[in-house]
């Protein structure tokens, strides 16, 4: 969460064409309630990783073990 705290804001301030995302599953098993993060921030997050990767912002990955890259954008 300490990368993607205010992240829900930027995306709407700025409105990247697109983001990096290690195409992790990772899911919340820890309590908002108790935390200084944002919820809103971790569902934004949610619905931009589960998306199609070539929707708009399109989501970009780069896996372990990768030198280079070629994007199409």
């Amino acid at each position: 969460m300490d990368h993607l705290d205010g992240s829900k804001l930027f995306f709407e301030t700025f409105g990247p064409i697109n983001f990096w995302d290690t195409d992790n599953c990772e899911k919340k098993d820890w309590e908002l309630t108790e935390s200084k993060y944002n919820e809103e921030d971790w569902l934004f997050y949610k619905s931009l990783r589960d998306t199609n990767p070539q929707s708009n912002p399109k989501r970009l990955t780069l896996y372990s073990g990768r030198r280079k890259t070629r994007i199409k954008l």
